[in-house]
């Protein structure tokens, strides 16, 4: 790809693992979630489900490639297509799932709400975990609803922090 040198490599190699790494954005939650319909991929086959914590072929992040690629921090999008009638019922399906990959993957994963959140996190080796949504569409015009998930995800992951100590 690149002719660098071996002290080019290095150097890359050292900036990379000193550094907080950041993806700044997957749709992996298309890939995860269960509660149907779904969404297809861009050629209309079916978008194979999968785990966040099972390494896999298909699908832009799973958390063995993340390790091994050395990203610290994940943004993960929450978009929720207009063919869905309710969007914001699409993003709460969505949101759950993602908790539920969050609390299953405890021991290299955590949610984080905050950069303080985030640099905890990696200090104590795990991948740091952020939503986000893409679009305002699933809020159905009412911010409410965005400070209402918000609040609810805080409080969830507090609770499976908790339950991990």
């Amino acid at each position: 790809m690149f002719d660098l040198t071996k002290d080019q490599i290095e150097r890359a190699k050292s900036i990379h693992h000193s550094s907080l790494v950041v993806d700044t954005h997957n749709d992996t939650i298309l890939h995860v979630i269960t509660s149907p319909p779904f969404v297809t991929s861009g050629n209309g086959a079916p978008v194979p489900r999968r785990s966040l914590g099972e390494k896999s072929e298909h699908g832009q992040i799973d958390i063995p490639r993340t390790q091994m690629g050395g990203v610290d921090c994940l943004l993960f999008a929450m978009y929720v297509s207009p063919l869905y009638s309710s969007r914001l019922l699409r993003l709460v399906q969505m949101l759950d799932t993602f908790n539920i990959e969050v609390e299953n993957n405890l021991d290299t994963i955590s949610i984080a709400t905050s950069y303080d959140e985030i640099t905890k996190t990696v200090k104590n080796g795990k991948i740091a975990a952020v939503i986000t949504v893409e679009g305002g569409e699933p809020l159905e015009g009412k911010i409410e609803s965005l400070r209402n998930e918000l609040n609810e995800i805080q409080e969830q992951s507090s609770q499976i922090r908790e339950r991990k100590a």
